[in-house]
């Protein structure tokens, strides 16, 4: 085994001679192509007065985005087109229902129903008013059971609808109030 070490040592020792000298001769090749390559490249001001002289003015660039900004109309979203897109996206959707759910989103989607539909949300369901509707009709109804337990009558249903709605108004007048006291507020600021 110590007989194949020398040799191969050898071996390698000539690769490596022999890649030195095939870098020793083609390093003129390289200078030469260098040399030749800095002479053909134009200089650096040579490029830089060409770009100075073939540039256009500042002037010149904003007056011509300005022309063409006033050859196109204006990008507006105005309600015409709002609606005219709600009305096609609505009829692209109606045409995949099947006939009694087209039925009903004709009927849905007509404007006095639309409108009545928008206002009736904003004002029935308020969460204020479901809030103090709901502890109220929960609390409410647990005392008149708790009552007539102790005291043998029978207990009436209609109090929890009752005491939900007496809740419901009082969650939205204290509501109200709130927003009176706020904006008033913001008046005197």
């Amino acid at each position: 085994m110590s007989e194949h070490l020398p040799a191969s040592h050898e071996h390698e020792h000539h690769e490596h001679k022999a890649r030195h000298e095939n870098h020793e001769a083609a390093k003129p090749d390289l200078e030469k192509a260098a040399q030749q390559a800095r002479e053909n490249a134009p200089n650096l001001e040579e490029i830089r007065a060409s770009i100075h002289q073939e540039a256009k003015p500042d002037d010149e660039i904003l007056a011509a985005t300005s022309e063409k900004e006033s050859e196109q109309p204006p990008q507006v979203m105005t309600r015409d087109i709002k609606q005219q897109a709600f009305n096609k996206t609505l009829k692209r959707v109606q045409s995949r229902l099947n006939p009694t759910e087209r039925a009903f989103s004709k009927v849905v989607h007509q404007p006095v129903v639309d409108k009545f539909s928008t206002v009736t949300a904003k004002t029935v369901a308020r969460p204020s008013g479901i809030l103090t509707g709901g502890i109220c009709a929960l609390l409410g109804s647990l005392g008149l059971l708790y009552l007539s337990k102790t005291y043998g009558f029978t207990y009436n249903y209609l109090v929890f609808f009752a005491t939900f709605i007496i809740g419901y108004a009082v969650g939205v007048g204290i509501e109200l109030i709130i927003w009176v006291l706020l904006r008033q507020n913001k008046r005197e600021i």
